[in-house]
């Protein structure tokens, strides 16, 4: 009897040391993923400020005519549009592997779960 309820918690110990190392990764991937998030955003906020830069020192010169003004413009454009096409493209990738991650968590605790149950039997 004492050799059933040693093993059983012996089982129960290891699915919690496993819950627990899956809960720290899941934790760290949510901080890195809130990392490159932050990252992500001062990048953009810098190159939207540039960009900001850029277009009041064209529309300061007079010189410049209406044709390239508007070149110069769209270029702006495409390429603000482009940094944030890529950054919700990197964001979805990165949530992409968050759920897989959550997936492989709730495999690996059915994993254990059947192996507990088949050590309980075994006893």
């Amino acid at each position: 009897m004492e050799m059933v309820e040693s093993a059983r918690r012996a089982a129960e110990g290891g699915r919690e040391e496993a819950e627990s190392e899956m809960a720290y990764r899941l934790r760290k991937a949510r901080k890195d993923w809130e990392s490159e998030r932050a990252q992500e955003s001062d990048a953009s906020a810098a190159t939207v400020a540039r960009l900001m830069q850029r277009l009041n020192a064209l529309e300061t010169q007079l010189a410049v005519s209406e044709e390239t003004k508007a070149k110069e413009l769209n270029f702006l454009e495409s390429t603000l549009r482009k940094a944030t096409n890529e950054k919700e493209l990197a964001a979805d990738a990165f949530e992409r592997r968050i759920a897989a991650s959550e997936e492989k968590a709730k495999q690996l605790e059915l994993l254990l779960e059947r192996q507990r149950e088949e050590m309980l039997r075994n006893l």
